[in-house]
This record gives structure tokens, C-alpha cells and sequence, in this order.
């Protein structure tokens, strides 16, 4: 039997994001790292400019597009490391960044509007975010990286503290 406390707005620690979603965006970052690498390499060959065998121009162009795109997975791994969000008395409250940290405060009686987004990938790894709309331009809009089963209580709650009906 579940308790009030276990619903995902009743809990006042800080949630992490998904560990999935670090891993879409490190599939992403290296999948456009290979793809730059294969692009440098056919530029390569096909310019005839070099006198390199072409093994050893394809190993320089996979070193050149993988190596930072590793390096960068690195950091996305790490910056999905530092979201946190958890569900205030008033207010959605969340914190992230590496190296500029950001924490930001979403009045509940601001949100307008709650979204469920989710592409392909998403899909695929059972993840969801939430679009948040506010009177505000400048306000958060998106709370990645929620687990499927966790999204629609957290929709409803969040809408509910606002004032506004489901719409549904």
C-alpha cells in the first residue's frame, strides 16, 4: 500500500531525472560525432589530396570526430547529472548546471498549461518530459527526463495545484 508521501508531488526531496535520458543524449552526441567523422573522411578521399593510404586517413578522421564527441557525452552525462527538481509548497522548484548553476522557482498559480512530449527515442527508453507553460516568456518550459508511469500523476498534480481542470 502506497502512502500520500510517495506520490511524486507529495515528496519535498530532490527527484533526479531519468538515468535514460543521459543516455539518449550521449547516443545523440556520438551518433552526430560518427556521422562527422564519416563526412570528413569521404571530403577526404574524394579531394585526392592526400597521399595517405586510406586506412590511415580513415583512422585520423574517426579520432577527429569521435574524440570530441566522447568528450562531450562526457559532459552531457554529467551536466543530466546536476537536474533536480522537487515540488514545493508554492512553487515547482528546480536546479541545474555545471558550471553556471541555475536554481528556478515555477509558481504553481503561474502554470497555465501542462504538456506530455515525447519523440522516438523517448519512447523507446520510457521517458517523457513536461512542457510547462506560464504567463511568463522567460519562465522554465521543460522538465526532462520523467519516468512514462510518473508523467500523467505528476500532469494532473501540477495542474491541480495551479486551479486548472485536465481539459480532458
Amino acid at each position: 500500500m502506497t502512502s500520500p508521501d510517495d506520490e511524486p508531488l507529495h515528496r519535498t526531496d530532490w527527484q533526479l531525472l531519468h538515468p535514460a535520458v543521459a543516455t539518449i543524449r550521449r547516443g545523440i552526441t556520438l551518433a552526430i560525432g560518427l556521422l562527422i567523422s564519416a563526412l570528413l573522411c569521404i571530403a577526404t578521399l574524394l579531394s585526392d589530396q592526400t597521399s595517405s593510404p586510406w586506412y590511415g586517413v580513415l583512422i585520423v578522421c574517426l579520432l577527429l570526430g569521435l574524440v570530441p564527441a566522447a568528450l562531450v557525452a562526457l559532459f552531457v552525462t554529467r551536466r543530466c547529472r546536476s537536474w533536480r527538481y522537487r515540488f514545493g509548497d508554492d512553487a515547482l522548484e528546480v536546479h541545474y548546471g555545471v558550471w553556471w548553476r541555475t536554481l528556478a522557482a515555477v509558481p504553481y498559480q503561474r502554470i497555465q498549461q501542462v504538456e506530455v512530449e515525447h519523440g522516438p527515442l523517448q519512447r523507446r527508453f520510457g521517458v517523457v518530459s513536461l512542457a510547462l507553460r506560464t504567463a511568463s516568456v522567460t519562465s522554465l518550459s521543460k522538465l526532462p527526463g520523467i519516468a512514462v508511469d510518473d508523467a500523467e500523476t505528476v500532469r494532473r498534480m501540477l495542474l491541480q495545484r495551479a486551479g486548472r481542470d485536465d481539459g480532458a
